[in-house]
């Protein structure tokens, strides 16, 4: 994929990515400064709500991400 397509992206099913990334985007808004496990748990409630694989690769890949937004944006104050 580009470069401009996010890790986490790659490992959503295409027709499925639309949702994931609406899940991603609620997610990273909500939990911003949350432990890394809340962050998955929510990606989890979230994607199953949209009934999206709970257990795919996506969603620790989307939790490192939100979990390393949050760390730059602190180091950056």
């Amino acid at each position: 994929m580009s470069d401009d397509v996010p890790d986490w992206a790659e490992q959503v099913p295409p027709e499925q990515l639309r949702d994931a990334q609406a899940v991603f985007v609620q997610v990273s808004a909500s939990f911003g400064g949350a432990p890394r496990d809340e962050i998955e748990q929510a990606l989890r409630d979230a994607a199953s709500r949209r009934d999206l694989d709970t257990d795919g690769p996506w969603i620790d890949a989307a939790a490192r991400q939100i979990h390393a937004i949050e760390r730059s944006s602190d180091d950056h104050r």
